[in-house]
């Protein structure tokens, strides 16, 4: 065999190496491959990577033509040499701090792009956002994955709470926007102007655009209405969801089980018919939203 062959065969083994050893996804040796298992104190990949540095310190691309070093030269391999000498960095830091195993697996840039991703998708491909709007995406987007049946630190009734709270405002903003036109009567009569720890969802919802809080934070008495609406929803709708006038049996219903509607006074009557005339519709629409958190 010619001894250039044998060359050959060294750089790829050094790189199969190299790439095994920031690749680890096992505690124990499988197939042989000793450097993709966990970085430990005593494990091989220390020595590994001090060698792997100054081999590539060494290394510099060729031009095919020319046959002499490239200019300038590409990053590859000082980004290779960058890598190691960080991993060697994140090792002691956990070490010190009571990590004394890492699966190298899972340090990788897919997280990363799997989060930018999510940020454009969120903001409609916005791909220069500032600051602000960057925090406001980012804030949603662990919102969205936060809360689920079995969130650490949080009971079933307080996330019930903070999701009914969202639907009040969600019909708040509705109903201001196609009825109410910001009158201030009418909307301090379903909102309050001192939000409380029910509203926390809401608040961290808000893109406050211009310093500017744009989502409706719903008082208790709507609150306590909008969830006696979905109760009630809940109660007729599998024996009625057959029925052809649907919507107006459930309106019709509401209408006659549903008192709390006499508190608030400032309200015309008429909007009390268009909210038990809508509420159907937006009670669907905004459980929707609220099961997408």
């Amino acid at each position: 065999m010619d001894v250039t062959a044998k060359d050959t065969a060294d750089i790829c083994l050094f790189f199969d190496h190299l790439f095994d050893s920031v690749n680890g996804n096992f505690h124990k040796v499988v197939d042989g491959k000793v450097y993709r298992t966990a970085v430990t104190k005593n494990s091989p990949h220390h020595q590994l990577w001090r060698n792997a540095i100054k081999v590539m310190e060494t290394m510099h691309f060729v031009d095919s033509v020319t046959k002499q070093k490239c200019k300038p030269q590409p990053p590859t391999i000082k980004n290779w040499i960058l890598t190691l000498k960080g991993f060697q960095n994140v090792v002691k830091v956990m070490d010190t701090n009571g990590v004394h195993s890492l699966l190298l697996r899972n340090f990788n840039q897919d997280s990363l792009e799997n989060m930018f991703g999510a940020l454009r998708a969120l903001g409609y491909r916005n791909n220069n956002p500032n600051c602000q709007m960057f925090a406001s995406s980012y804030r949603t987007l662990v919102l969205n994955n936060f809360p689920s049946s079995h969130s650490p630190g949080i009971t079933d009734a307080q996330l019930e709470q903070q999701i009914n709270t969202y639907i009040a405002g969600y019909i708040c903003k509705k109903l201001n926007t196609v009825f109410l036109k910001d009158c201030s009567k009418c909307l301090k009569e379903i909102c309050t102007s001192t939000p409380t720890g029910q509203h926390d969802l809401v608040k961290n919802r808000d893109y406050q655009l211009n310093g500017k809080l744009n989502l409706k934070f719903p008082n208790t008495t709507f609150c306590q209405l909008v969830q006696n609406t979905i109760n009630i929803i809940y109660k007729y709708l599998p024996s009625i969801c057959h029925h052809s006038s649907l919507k107006c049996e459930l309106v019709q219903i509401i209408n006659k089980t549903i008192t709390i509607l006499t508190s608030l006074t400032d309200i015309p009557r008429n909007i009390y018919e268009i909210l038990l005339d809508t509420s159907e519709t937006d009670v669907k629409m905004a459980l929707n939203l609220a099961f997408d958190i």
